[in-house]
């Protein structure tokens, strides 16, 4: 749902997953919720160009399980260079999801998949 608040600026989301299904499905949801969706199938590959972007990203969504490094990891190096960007944590392996708390690595919100793809605007919505 687009608020008032959506509608005054395009907010850029960086969206990281290894599942060119769930970045494509993301992406459109994204797009019709009014947001820009800057998309990776690498974390390393985000990371880097997180750092010489970062002013133009407004959150980052990432998952955690991933080849690599993981969305852990990834959130660990983004806190190095930004301890402020909003992170949501997403993952379809919930034992581990359970294991994390959000104020580790200043997680904003951790959200278990498939339920969190489809909810993803709203999700977005409440962390921005």
């Amino acid at each position: 749902m687009i608020t008032e608040q959506t509608l005054k600026k395009t907010y850029t989301i960086m969206v990281v997953d290894d599942d060119k299904g769930v970045i494509k499905f993301m992406s459109r949801i994204l797009a019709d919720d009014g947001y820009k969706a800057l998309t990776f199938i690498n974390a390393v590959e985000a990371f880097e160009y997180f750092k010489s972007n970062q002013q133009e990203i407004d959150l980052i969504v990432t998952d955690l399980v991933m080849p690599d490094i993981d969305g852990l990891e990834l959130i660990e190096k983004i806190r190095r260079h930004d301890q402020q960007i909003p992170v949501v944590l997403m993952s379809g392996d919930t034992a581990a999801l359970r294991k994390i708390r959000e104020d580790s690595l200043g997680i904003n919100e951790i959200a278990e998949k498939p339920t969190a793809i489809f909810k993803i605007g709203e999700i977005i919505q409440n962390v921005l």
